[in-house]
């Protein structure tokens, strides 16, 4: 099994996420001129998506792993999980992203993005998924085992 990484973008992303709604929420309930909507609708609001949303993050951040078993990649991402068959998979390319790139969803529209960092892997498939994008923390060590698991698997320095 193969824990995904963390890079430090990603968990800023995450905390600057939190504090601007923390911001937003201090000013609607301790400015002085405050209208009934506020209080009782974005206020509320705020609160339960944090609520929800900090343990949500927490899961998907701490609880990614990716295991190679026999009949497929296994993908635990929070409280999701794939499945991505060997027979699918025509070739592995690198994965550098920035900020415009993982926030553009027509970017993402057609894959599988797990990954917890900036940085990874993109299997291309011929599937529903055009790709799943992931981030394992031995990149390497897991490439190699999954070209144990599939030889005809195409490594590309092309990033996707």
């Amino acid at each position: 099994m193969y824990k995904s990484k963390l890079d430090w973008k990603f968990i800023t992303v995450l905390t600057t996420s939190l504090l601007i709604c923390l911001v937003i929420l201090f000013s609607i309930y301790f400015s002085g001129n405050t209208s009934t909507r506020s209080l009782y609708f974005y206020g509320p609001g705020l609160i339960l998506g944090l609520i929800i949303g900090i343990p949500i993050f927490h899961n998907v951040a701490v609880n990614t792993f990716y295991e190679l078993k026999e009949d497929g990649l296994y993908i635990r991402s929070g409280f999701s999980k794939y499945k991505v068959e060997y027979e699918l998979m025509e070739s592995v390319h690198p994965v550098n992203q920035n900020l415009k790139s993982t926030f553009n969803l027509l970017s993402n529209i057609n894959g599988l993005r797990t990954m917890t960092a900036f940085s990874g892997t993109a299997i291309r498939l011929n599937a529903k998924w055009s790709f799943v994008k992931i981030s394992p923390k031995e990149e390497e060590k897991f490439l190699n085992a999954l070209l144990e698991k599939v030889p005809n698997l195409e490594r590309s320095n092309d990033p996707l």
